[in-house]
């Protein structure tokens, strides 16, 4: 019973948070990784109801001049190898270069 009290509670915590104090935990959350590694399957929906899955593999940096992320898709075949290295630049426009 005790699990169940605590497990209640937790989407009654959720709920009462506004959207500022979400982004500000959210960015708290992440901030201070150095560096990152993730697998991403992301499926695409498009009104009618068509799917299209892509893969990617996406690693990133945290650096004291910005953040440097860099894409590259695994799926589907046609846009497999195509990566994208962004280089975060604080207080101004990132950079973005696309390798096809």
């Amino acid at each position: 019973m005790k699990t169940f009290f605590y497990l209640f509670l937790i989407p009654l915590t959720l709920l009462a948070m506004n959207n500022e104090e979400v982004a500000r935990q959210s960015d708290a959350a992440v901030s201070g990784f150095e560096s990152a590694v993730a697998h991403v399957k992301m499926t695409l929906k498009n009104a009618e109801g068509s799917e299209s899955v892509r893969e990617f593999e996406m690693h990133a940096l945290e650096k004291e001049d910005g953040d440097r992320s860099l894409i590259r898709f695994l799926l589907p075949a046609d846009i497999k190898e195509t990566r994208l290295l962004t280089h975060e630049v604080i207080g101004g426009d990132d950079r973005q270069w696309i390798y096809l």
